[in-house]
Order: C-alpha cells, then structure tokens, then sequence
C-alpha cells in the first residue's frame, strides 16, 4: 500500500489501484507489443539480457514484460553471453562480433528491442538485420533513450564506467554493472530513426513519451519538476522514444509514417 506522502501517488493518484500510472512506459510499450504477436508468432527479443524483470515489484509490469508463452517461439538475442540463463526465452543465440544475427531471413514476425538502440555501435547494421529477418509484413517494436532528452544529454556527458551506479541510486535497482553496457546514441532521435525505416519500406509510428519521472523518486524537488516536464514537455526532448514500425510487402503502398 502507498502512503500519502509518495510522490507518485501525490501526483498520480490511480497508482493506488495496482501500483503503476497511466502514463507507465512499460504498461503502454508493452500492451502494444501483445497485441502484436500472435499464437503462431515467431518473436525475436533483441537484447534480451538475463531476464532481471523478475526483480519487478509490481505484478502487472512483470506480467506484461513476459513474452515467453504467447507465441509458438521466442527467440533470444544478446552480446552477453550470459543471457544464455534467461528463463523468459525458448531459444537462445549471441550476437556476432560484426553486429549480425544468427536468424535466418523471413522468419520472424514481430521483433522487439527494449532499450538497446541506445547502445549499438552500427545502427546501419542494427536496421539492415531487422528488415533481413523480419517477414513482410512483420512488426518491429522499439523502445530506447532520446538523445535530445535531459536522460540522453547526461548519459552522454557523464563517463559510462559510473552509469551502473546512478542507474542503482535513481532507480534504486539491484541492476550490477554486469547488466548496464555502454551507450553510444549512434540513432537517437525521432528523426534519424524515422529516416532509418523510410529506407528500408517501413510503415512506422515513432514519437517521445514521457512516464512518470520514477527516477526522481528520491527527490520530490525533481520529481515534481519530472512531472511538470513529462505533461508539457514536447515529443522531441521527451526521454524515451517508441517506435513501432510494420515492413511492408514489396509493392503495397505504406500510410504515412508519423
């Protein structure tokens, strides 16, 4: 039970019911990535680390996180070999050195991407192994950090060696610095994404949302001053951007993109 005197549920009141807000990133990211995938899905999570939501306190997040089940397969993908012990996966694979993938082309349906644009070296590289194994007409979901945002520009003003750290102190997270890599912010932004799926057929919805600033739980001078940035901050500086995006068969004309 939240007491009166947390900041999220000062501000947003409905966390009382169920523990998150209605402008929580990972009730709408995922929500939508569900209704994605379907019973004979094949899913490829790109990035897929070791399966630490189960470190989340909150039962509809954890549940909502867990792919694993909904899909005929879910494949795994990451640098770290040690994601080999995600329990959330039905098969596992490391990326190779040169940033390809070891899936073959077409044969996957819906692909996610949960906070890793943000640290690939080659996005080129990255959106070039997203369309060679996506099936026409299969969904690419994105989730990542906005460079323009004030998350992006002190990420990439402070070292990497003392992100493990703040990550722990703002989120208060168990995360070590085994599960925190280094960011590089080669394609963060809502226009050089947009621009990556324009030249490669996409259809795409790509824009910023802001959730209720849970990093600042430790401040209620920021966290309030987080509150007032996510109401009327506009999309282009606001710390996340979600991408979902649908690769059009040859020939199908697409909708304008957003």
């Amino acid at each position: 039970m939240r007491t009166r005197d947390d900041p999220k549920t000062h501000w947003y009141p409905e966390a009382h019911f169920g523990g998150y807000t209605d402008a929580d990133q990972v009730v709408v990211f995922y929500t939508r990535v569900r209704s994605l995938i379907e019973p004979s899905s094949v899913v490829l999570d790109v990035g897929c680390g070791r399966g630490g939501h189960t470190d989340e306190l909150i039962p509809t997040r954890r549940r909502l996180r867990t792919l694993k089940g909904l899909s005929d397969r879910l494949i795994g993908l990451d640098v770290d070999p040690g994601a080999s012990a995600n329990p959330f996966v039905d098969e596992f694979h490391v990326i190779e050195p040169d940033g390809t993938w070891p899936v073959p082309a077409g044969s996957v349906d819906v692909l996610v991407g949960d906070y890793v644009l943000e640290h690939v070296e080659h996005p080129e590289v990255f959106f070039d192994e997203c369309r060679r194994v996506l099936r026409p007409g299969g969904y690419l979901a994105l989730r990542t950090t906005n460079s323009h945002s004030y998350f992006g520009l002190a990420a990439r003003a402070l070292p990497n060696r003392i992100h493990a750290g703040l990550v722990q102190r703002m989120y208060r997270s168990p995360r070590g610095e085994a599960d925190v890599f280094p960011v590089r912010f080669r394609c963060n932004t809502i226009t050089k994404i947009r621009a990556a799926l324009d030249r490669r057929k996409f259809q795409h919805c790509v824009y910023g949302h802001q959730a209720d600033p849970a990093h600042f739980g430790f401040s209620p001078i920021l966290y309030r001053a987080g509150v007032l940035h996510q109401r009327y901050a506009p999309d282009r500086v606001k710390p996340t951007i979600f991408v979902f995006a649908q690769l059009m068969p040859d020939g199908q004309p697409r909708l304008t993109p957003t």
